[in-house]
């Protein structure tokens, strides 16, 4: 999907107005990176194998093949002959299997806790209104469905799922309140979520006694964002200035010595827990 598209929000029932809403992905890229050998970037390529077999040396190696000519394909198996095929997922077949739209279908709303985390893939998206290309600003219509979603959401506790194609894919995703406006949040297809393995657990002397202490002892008084900051490329960039220092006669700082862990081998966690 695009940094920013351009959906028209269709509800499921009655002769309502859509809601034209533009999407925008909430996060940006991750730190990159190059594959290097022998401290030499190399470059990636495709290849087509002689006969088709699994390249083991560059004698294997029939056409390099460019980037931008290859063209996914589903693997099959033909019932009759017991043939395998390839179906070409070329922009024609795609289109015939999901024509591309504007609109985005509108299913209907849930509660929140509805849906587990584990749910969404991940991706997730600002929404809102659509503006116009001259004037910068949305139409009054588009305002008014807006807050009105937005008042529903927040105040119920509730999200509106709804179903859409892109990138030649069936979509399906929940909306819901954040902040002052409404997000969007992909959702994994059903087909592919994977059953959740059987965990054991034990009765709880005195549950509600040591819950309550745990939460006293460890709960934070606040979501603060800057705790979860990606600080890699800060430590790398830390490292190259001890590189530069070391070059120039200098001396690398001295890491001090992490203490080893005292062994708490059959230790009890609740007579541990209740000594806070």
């Amino acid at each position: 999907m695009s940094q920013q598209t351009k959906y028209a929000l269709k509800f499921p029932k009655g002769n309502l107005p859509p809601l034209k809403i533009s999407i925008q992905t909430s996060k940006e890229s991750k730190t990159g990176f190059k594959s290097t050998y022998k401290g030499r970037e190399i470059r990636m390529v495709k290849i087509l194998a002689k006969d088709d077999a699994k390249p083991n040396s560059v004698s294997d190696i029939e056409e390099i093949v460019p980037w931008t000519q290859t063209v996914q394909a589903y693997p099959w198996t033909d019932d009759e002959s017991g043939e395998e095929k390839l179906l070409i997922l070329d922009d024609k077949t795609k289109c015939k299997m999901f024509e591309k739209s504007e609109f985005m279908g509108g299913i209907g709303f849930i509660d929140r806790d509805e849906i587990a985390p584990n749910r969404f893939s991940g991706d997730h998206y600002f929404v809102k209104p659509q503006t116009d290309s001259k004037t910068k600003k949305a139409a009054d219509s588009d305002v008014q469905i807006y807050s009105l979603m937005f008042y529903l959401l927040n105040e119920n506790n509730k999200m509106f799922m709804t179903k859409f194609v892109s990138g030649d894919r069936e979509k399906y995703a929940v909306m819901y309140a954040n902040g002052d406006g409404i997000m969007m949040s992909i959702l994994i297809h059903d087909n592919y979520v994977r059953t959740a393995p059987s965990v054991s657990r034990i009765p709880l002397p005195k549950a509600k006694e040591r819950a309550d202490k745990m939460l006293a002892a460890f709960s934070l008084r606040r979501f603060d964002p800057a705790i979860t900051v990606d600080r890699f490329e800060d430590n790398i960039q830390k490292y190259i200035d001890q590189l530069k220092l070391v070059a120039k006669g200098g001396k690398l700082p001295l890491r001090p010595k992490l203490k080893s862990m005292i062994s708490v081998a059959g230790a009890d966690f609740f007579d541990a827990l209740d000594a806070l």
